[in-house]
């Protein structure tokens, strides 16, 4: 098993000190990002015990300032459902990552994520969102004004809806289309993803009419474009005919189901 492989790298350990963290660090690594799918393992408790049991005896012969093997650490235990010990090693790589600076910005904005995914897990919601604005604030700290609004952002915007909280997401999702409207202009599909979480969070308020607005603009940035996007086309009708079912505009809402439809 690989329980046993990583005890036997431990024990060579004594001989070899130098050749034998070189080898555990880069199994650990290996294990430690390596994607499987779930349909691999019939039994994930036991392979995510396991798994995570080894990741953590190699973690005491790596190097203490390890910034991506404390990350990686936190990611095991959050898949194996260990919420309370994940936090705490995404906690320990934030201290490392601000002493250092030796992640990048997005680096660790995704810890921080990461982190809050913890939290939900945990049903602590409010440490959830304090989480992520600490994220949000950490990305307007450290990036150029005329930067575009980061994914971290909208990030906080979707816990926001997923928690009801659909009045306190709608100004970050209009600052993300100013903000792409600026850097690129009104006519390009970089709008469509703003545009696409607007239109949703409106409707989601009842306030139908705006959302029917920002629809017809989408679809029509659609049609415009003369870069193609067959998929992203596709999510736009989608969307948009929701919202039109939504209040009642049936005719439209048909209309849009047809003609992403008709582009599959």
């Amino acid at each position: 098993s690989f329980l046993s492989i990583v005890l036997i790298i431990l024990a060579s350990s004594l001989a070899a000190p130098t050749k034998a963290l070189a080898d555990a660090t880069f199994d650990y690594q290996r294990l430690a990002v390596e994607e499987k799918p779930a349909v691999q393992h019939e039994d994930l408790g036991a392979q995510r015990l396991s798994t995570i049991a080894a990741a953590d005896a190699v973690r005491k012969h790596l190097p203490a300032q390890d910034i991506k093997s404390l990350v990686n650490l936190g990611r095991i235990n959050r898949r194996a459902d260990k919420y309370k010990i994940s936090i705490k090693y995404y906690k320990q790589a934030l201290t490392l990552a601000r002493r250092e600076r030796s992640l990048r910005m997005e680096d660790v904005a995704d810890v921080y994520n990461q982190m809050a995914e913890s939290y939900i897990g945990l049903g602590k919601l409010s440490q959830a969102q304090k989480t992520l604005k600490e994220a949000v604030g950490q990305i307007n700290k450290n990036r150029s004004k005329d930067c575009t609004i980061n994914l971290e952002i909208t990030n906080l915007a979707m816990f926001y809806e997923n928690t009801g909280q659909y009045t306190a997401s709608e100004p970050i999702y209009r600052t993300w289309l100013t903000n792409e409207e600026r850097k690129y202009g009104p006519n390009h599909r970089y709008l469509l993803s703003p545009l696409e979480r607007l239109s949703s969070n409106l409707a989601r308020q009842g306030r139908f009419k705006e959302a029917e607005k920002v629809c017809s603009r989408a679809v029509e940035l659609c049609s415009k474009s003369t870069f193609k996007d067959t998929l992203m086309d596709v999510d736009v009708l989608d969307i948009c005919a929701n919202v039109y079912t939504e209040s009642g505009n049936y005719e439209t809402a048909e209309r849009m189901y047809k003609q992403a439809i008709s582009i599959i």
